[in-house]
């Protein structure tokens, strides 16, 4: 969604800004049609080019939240709400949800065959980011604290934000910032595997362009009277909407040779005094709760969307950051140690572009949001974590706190949402008196636990205890093991996933499996799970023995004064099983048959075990059992008895 502030949450794919509507003038730059010709995916044009992720503000004065009614851009088609491939589920236990995004509905969805951003390199994630500053004559990025006119360099925003790009690049592949939270994200096209997104973001030459603002007239652009709201930054002298920058985005890049394609993502900076709205129109006076036309005034600190260039099918995805105020921050944010860069303006811009980074990269195209349609950032609207330090430290007011260090440079930035850290209630403080941890929000991401695999013991026919290890990582952290007969596994045990603590240590995990088939080869993996993400061991194999027989005694049939049938059942428990009848006129018995054991086999499931006897006398008791034998053993069955009929009368 955008980058939240003065207005509401985050993004909230909220507005609901018909196709025709955004695309009015565009001459051609957007078609609702169908596939991205760097995927197999089909591509929801109508989606990708509502503005989304939408970034709202939020009035100081107001701390209440308020409730998007404009429907979502894009709404949810998930057949998965799990990024885990092992035991991750969407279940969530503790924590409190997001208090500024009282609309929001995690965890995140997931919709088949969509792309994220980067697979038209194969890499998802493989995404180079172009800022673009649109400056006419007589237009400023003031980088100072104040909203008062020139300042000793005026370029200072700019060159702040150029900085903050080649960090992000630089530290990429890390698991130390916030970027690194989209890496439990992926794509998953029919019939292939997931392609998880990794963190492999470059820098793009920053671009400053000076075509004049448009001139708004009844029926196109917007405007907007000079005035400093609540919110600032005033006074305004320019306004532009939605399909202004779309115009300009896309001749930048024709009068740059640029590529337009879902590994291209273009960042549009607006100037101190621009605004910026969604539609044509008056951009209004921020009000309580806001009223009007989404724009910067009123509504949002930035927002993302996308656009079929020139009609080749390929995407330009990119986002729009008016010039940020501190209301930017959101809540409780209004204060100078929480700038470690010295600016209300840039500090602000920095939260808001790296919100609308995360959500392009994640749901450019409707891959991940919930079932309200918010994206990753939106759930985590204006929730930071702790201050990890201060620029200049004080005992009594520290001033430019920071929660991020990307490669050396320190930034104040929102918590991202992760759907692993939100299904365990792991997550970051609230900064609100009601306390307690907001589940799914993180810095960036919790270490996953380390998984040591050992061999199972005391492994019987029918039972083993099944071995391994787990390190926390330092995080509150379960286990189970999954086992069965092939690398699908099919049962978990224990039913309960086992707490392992929170610890830094590896500790021994263990649990004891039964109903298992003799001389039958398993397979069993490890599975620990905590805000990092389910972490599956190595598999590990082992096979039971084989078990004595069962032999089973049934009633004899087909009587006759002389003979009978003599019946049964055995289990070869796993071995090659043999089987007699033992019979008689006591239970000494003193008979076998047949004269030669029958094979029953060397199967684990119940065989039939039958023959026929003779040369029995009318009229008389006899005791049988069923006798089977294997490599472990020789079994008798339970004596039974019958009684041959008399013989017919013989004629004198």
């Amino acid at each position: 969604m955008g980058d939240k502030g003065r207005a509401h949450r985050l993004r909230r794919s909220v507005v609901v800004v018909s196709a025709a509507v955004v695309l009015v003038g565009l001459s051609g730059l957007v078609s609702p049609v169908a596939a991205h010709a760097s995927t197999t995916a089909s591509i929801d044009w109508a989606c990708v080019s509502r503005p989304r992720g939408i970034e709202p503000t939020q009035d100081v004065y107001d701390m209440t939240p308020w409730v998007y009614q404009a429907n979502k851009a894009c709404t949810s088609t998930s057949t998965s709400t799990s990024t885990g491939t092992g035991t991750g589920t969407s279940t969530s236990t503790g924590g409190i949800n997001n208090f500024y995004c009282a609309e929001c509905d995690p965890p995140l969805d997931f919709t088949p065959n969509t792309p994220v951003m980067g697979s038209a390199t194969g890499t998802p994630g493989d995404v180079t980011i172009t800022p673009i500053f649109w400056k006419p004559p007589g237009y400023h990025f003031y980088g100072d604290t104040t909203y008062d006119g020139p300042d000793p360099n005026p370029d200072a925003y700019t060159q702040t934000l150029d900085s903050f790009f080649s960090n992000v690049a630089a530290a990429d592949g890390s698991t130390t910032n916030v970027f690194s939270t989209m890496t439990e994200y992926y794509q998953q096209m029919t019939g292939g595997p997931r392609q998880y997104i990794k963190y492999d973001i470059h820098a793009g030459t920053p671009l400053t362009v000076t075509t004049p603002f448009p001139t708004a007239t009844s029926t196109t652009g917007c405007t907007v009277s000079p005035q400093v709201p609540p919110a600032g930054p005033g006074p305004y002298t320019a306004c532009v909407t939605n399909g202004a920058i779309m115009r300009e985005i896309s001749a930048t890049i024709a009068a740059n040779s640029l590529t337009a394609n879902d590994a291209n993502l273009y960042v549009m900076y607006l100037p101190y005094g621009v605004a910026s709205c969604l539609d044509p129109g008056v951009a209004p006076v921020i009000t309580q709760p806001p009223t009007g036309d989404p724009c910067s005034t009123n509504y949002f600190c930035g927002y993302h969307a996308g656009f079929n260039y020139n009609n080749t099918q390929q995407p330009v995805v990119y986002a729009d950051i008016p010039y940020s105020t501190q209301y930017c921050f959101g809540p409780g944010q209004h204060n100078p140690n929480q700038y470690p860069n010295g600016s209300y303006a840039v500090d602000p811009a920095i939260s808001t572009t790296t919100h609308e980074i995360i959500e392009s990269i994640t749901d450019w195209a409707g891959a991940w949001h919930d079932a309200a349609g918010n994206e990753m950032a939106d759930e985590c609207a204006w929730i930071y974590g702790s201050v990890l330090g201060y620029l200049y430290p004080s005992t009594t007011s520290p001033i430019g706190g920071y929660n991020q260090v990307i490669n050396g440079g320190h930034y104040f930035i929102q918590t991202m949402f992760s759907n692993w850290a939100y299904a365990v209630g792991q997550g970051t403080a609230s900064d609100l008196s009601t306390g307690g941890v907001v589940k799914g929000c993180i810095q960036r991401p919790i270490p996953p636990p380390v998984v040591g695999a050992s061999a199972p013991t005391t492994v019987t026919s029918g039972q083993a205890t099944l071995n391994g290890t787990v390190d926390p990582g330092g995080s509150t952290t379960t286990y189970v093991f999954q086992y069965g007969t092939s690398s699908s596994y099919g049962h978990t045990a224990p039913a309960t996933p086992v707490s392992a603590g929170s610890g830094t240590a590896a500790v021994t995990a263990s649990t004891v499996v039964s109903g298992l088939t003799p001389n039958t080869t398993y397979d069993v993996r490890l599975v620990a799970t905590n805000g990092g993400g389910p972490i599956d061991g190595a598999m590990e194999t082992f096979t039971t023995p084989p078990a004595p027989p069962t032999a089973t005694t049934g009633a004899a049939t087909s009587l006759t004064p002389t003979g009978a049938t003599l019946n049964g059942t055995v289990n070869p428990g796993g071995a090659a099983t043999t089987y007699v009848f033992q019979y008689g006129t006591s239970s000494s018995y003193g008979h076998t048959a047949p004269a030669t054991p029958v094979s029953a086999g060397s199967g684990t499931t119940t065989v039939t075990a039958s023959t026929a006897i003779s040369g029995l006398t009318p009229s008389t008791t006899y005791d049988v059992r069923l006798v089977a034998t294997n490599s472990v053993g020789t079994i008798d069955g339970a004596m039974e008895t019958f009684t041959t009929p008399p013989a017919p009368p013989t004629a004198t």
